[in-house]
């Protein structure tokens, strides 16, 4: 087992250092995601470079060399963390190709993994489980319109516990956050404007064809145990 030295350490670090702010400022992902994907993307640099190495010589990474990490790593690998490696490094080639760090774009010669499929359909809230989680927010308060947004962002649009949460109170509620500018910076912003919300029932009323789910249909992505 190679053992790195501390000089190809610190040029391995400042690299992911450099593509996690890639992944964070300018491709918007989670911090979970970042750290996720530079652990695979670490794994994949020490094995290439030499222990000994004084510097990270990038140009010299190419299709057989990454065709042969993969195939090591398939003697340990299972399926689905095989394909977590490979959303990685294609994230990673992509920004070595951007930041001018490789001339070209190495993320076509990651291989594709057969994804073995699940072996039942995953569990979803029905339209009468989704009506009662509804009922259960007073859309009468403040607290209560902003939750019912919450869960509206969660059945309708799909998206993640995570992406929901980076958002802001005036997002959630559609409106532009107001302009504090001339408040001293020291007060407090003015709370939200208490405002009727609507009905449950409302809420889940089906959208018009061509706007989020079709007509009836309930959202996979509103799954049970989330």
């Amino acid at each position: 087992m190679k053992t790195n030295t501390p000089k190809l350490q610190a040029l391995i670090e400042a690299l992911l250092e450099a593509y996690r702010q890639h992944l964070l400022q300018t491709a918007g992902m989670q911090p979970s995601t970042c750290r996720c994907w530079s652990f695979y993307v670490r794994e994949f640099l020490k094995a290439h470079f030499k222990p000994k190495a004084v510097r990270l010589d990038l140009d010299a990474l190419d299709p057989p060399k990454i065709w042969r990490f993969f195939q090591e790593q398939a003697q340990s690998y299972p399926p689905a963390r095989l394909q977590a490696l490979g959303v990685a490094l294609r994230s990673f080639f992509r920004f070595l190709c951007l930041s001018g760090r490789h001339p070209q774009d190495l993320s076509g010669a990651i291989p594709r993994i057969a994804d073995p499929g699940r072996e039942e359909l995953p569990a979803y809230l029905s339209e009468a489980q989704l009506e009662l989680v509804f009922q259960a927010v007073d859309g009468r308060t403040v607290a209560g319109q902003r939750e019912a947004a919450v869960l509206l962002c969660l059945a309708r649009l799909g998206l993640r516990a995570g992406e929901v949460a980076q958002l802001g109170g005036y997002r959630l509620a559609g409106r532009p956050p107001p302009d504090h500018s001339d408040q001293s910076s020291t007060g407090p912003p003015p709370a939200f404007a208490a405002r009727p919300g609507p009905s449950p029932r409302a809420l889940l009323a089906p959208t018009p064809a061509g706007h989020g789910l079709p007509p009836g249909s309930s959202s996979p992505c509103a799954t049970a145990g989330r």
